[in-house]
């Protein structure tokens, strides 16, 4: 029963993923990729209790294992379309894709955890700069917005 309950909402949270939408002409389009994420937190949203329950301390590990997997399989389709040689990559697809999928989850587990504290809007944007960007980059452009005009730094 709840292999069949998780995978109704595991199907309903895979569907609001479509790498097709955000990734066109072999380019991120950041902006839809935002939208992306966005009905991906706004489908957590609406089934708070279900993902409460799912990620929590006695949730199913194995709920949240299938759920990288998604993840992972979806962009990996698009990604070797992109990619024309995977081959001939410094980084191995393989690392690169799991280290998108795993951001996406291990982000998405952590608000849940946090109730939700942050906007689906604030999550979305910021989960897109850091997959696209890096977390370097986003730690630098904020250090480099905070700092104050006229500092020695």
């Amino acid at each position: 029963m709840l292999e069949q309950v998780s995978n109704t909402y595991l199907q309903e949270l895979m569907d609001e993923i479509n790498p097709d939408y955000h990734i066109q002409n072999g380019r991120v389009d950041l902006d839809r990729f935002q939208i992306t994420l966005k009905r991906v937190f706004d489908n957590i949203k609406k089934n708070r209790d279900f993902y409460q329950v799912m990620f929590g301390p006695n949730g199913v590990q194995e709920f949240t294992v299938k759920i990288e997997k998604h993840i992972y399989h979806k962009f990996q389709q698009k990604f070797h379309e992109i990619v024309e040689n995977v081959e001939s990559l410094e980084i191995p697809s393989d690392f690169l894709l799991n280290f998108i999928s795993s951001a996406y989850i291990g982000v998405t587990k952590w608000w849940v955890k946090e109730n939700m504290h942050y906007s689906t809007d604030y999550m979305a944007t910021h989960l897109a700069e850091v997959i696209s960007k890096g977390p370097m980059y986003s730690i630098w452009k904020n250090v480099r917005d905070n700092q104050q005009p006229g500092s020695s730094k």
